[in-house]
């Protein structure tokens, strides 16, 4: 009898050792059916007051029915303004962008990252330029100001506001680029505090979804973080931003998510002298593509040589107009293309000639650009340098 039970056992001991082996079998070849892949935070972040507020400063219906604004939508002021502005947005589009866009796909290779100095809430023309990069760093003099409060722009009247939005866009639109004086004035009133409401009219303009909008800064490593980790994720638009603006935005019916950074920072060389803040523009132009366009010829002052210095050292490719760096420069560290025509800059900047870069684009007759470029009204030039 005992022999029987042993041989019951060992019998028993078999089966279940083959079935576990089958089993193991089975999830080795179906890995994908039992193990759960990581949900993203922003997947389960539904919070759409954001890209609501957007719509509203952009002129356009939202997609969905709007949540925590819908009131604002069905003012007839705001009716008449966004039939207006589309109007004017799309002849714009069909006019510049698109023409832009489709020079970059001719023209231009580049990574995920693109560094913006000097270009102020310039998203408007960084997207069409770059429209497949994944991170936008911008940066200018104008303050970051505030997400729009809705019930405060009531107090200031629709009319008024939305005025405004159309004020601080025009130069843009109309010139290619923003004045700065004309930024000190528009965006340091009561009434638009800052640059995030304009970034915000581009974004949404140019078929963007704000998925979410947070305070943001540069660490002691020279890296971009939020600020308040615990407010990430707040339904909550009156967050209190100081020098840096995170947005966080998808392309309509896509769910890859992309960033644009604004930082409000001011680089002459005396101003900027902090080791994190350095770092941080070698961390973000090192193998990435710098951007320059009506930069006011300051890389040409030698107030301005540490920054100038940095994109020379690091950059894979600087893409300006010729008020960025110089040309001069350009050529020692780069293989550099032209584009365009060259007559010298307008009489504002008479001194920032460039005899070099006229002889070298006239050799080479590349012909005119086919969109307005930079600040000379009829000669327009691009220099896309190449890392050796």
């Amino acid at each position: 009898m005992k022999q029987v039970w042993i041989l019951v056992f060992l019998f028993s001991f078999v089966i279940l050792s083959c079935n576990n082996k089958k089993k193991e079998a089975q999830v080795a070849d179906n890995d994908t059916e039992t193990i759960e892949a990581p949900i993203h935070v922003y997947d389960t972040f539904s919070y759409k007051g954001f890209n609501e507020i957007a719509n509203y400063i952009g002129g356009t219906q939202p997609e969905e029915e709007a949540i925590y604004f819908s009131k604002y939508f069905s003012d007839p002021d705001w009716k008449n303004y966004a039939n207006a502005n589309s109007e004017s947005w799309n002849l714009h589009s069909q006019q510049v962008l698109d023409i832009v866009s489709d020079w970059s796909e001719k023209n231009l290779t580049y990574g995920d990252t693109v560094f913006y100095p000097f270009g102020g809430p310039d998203f408007n023309y960084l997207d069409a330029m770059f429209p497949k990069a994944k991170h936008f760093v911008m940066m200018g003099l104008e303050n970051v100001g505030d997400i729009p409060d809705l019930e405060d722009i009531e107090k200031y009247g629709t009319k008024s506001y939305l005025s405004n939005i159309q004020q601080a866009i025009q130069h843009n639109l109309n010139l290619s680029f923003f004045q700065t004086n004309s930024m000190k004035v528009v965006l340091n009133s009561d009434i638009i505090n800052g640059t995030i409401p304009i970034i915000m009219y581009f974004l949404n303009r140019h078929d963007k979804v704000i998925v979410n909008i947070n305070p943001a800064s540069i660490n002691e490593q020279g890296d971009i973080s939020v600020e308040n980790p615990d407010e990430e994720f707040a339904y909550n638009y009156k967050k209190k931003f100081n020098n840096g603006v995170e947005f966080v935005y998808r392309e309509k019916d896509t769910k890859e998510l992309k960033k644009l950074t604004y930082l409000s920072l001011d680089i002459c060389d005396i101003m900027f002298t902090k080791p994190h803040e350095l770092q941080f523009i070698t961390n973000y132009t090192k193998n990435n593509t710098v951007y320059l366009k009506a930069a006011s010829y300051l890389c040409f002052r030698d107030t301005f040589s540490k920054i100038r210095n940095i994109i020379l050292d690091n950059a894979s490719q600087v893409v300006t107009d010729p008020s960025g760096i110089p040309y001069k420069y350009l050529k020692s560290k780069f293989d550099v293309k032209l584009y365009g025509e060259y007559n010298g800059p307008i009489k504002l900047f008479a001194e920032r000639n460039q005899p070099d870069l006229k002889q070298a684009i006239d050799s080479i007759k590349p012909g005119r650009l086919p969109f307005k470029y930079g600040y000379h009204p009829t000669h327009w030039c691009i220099m896309v340098a190449t890392k050796r």
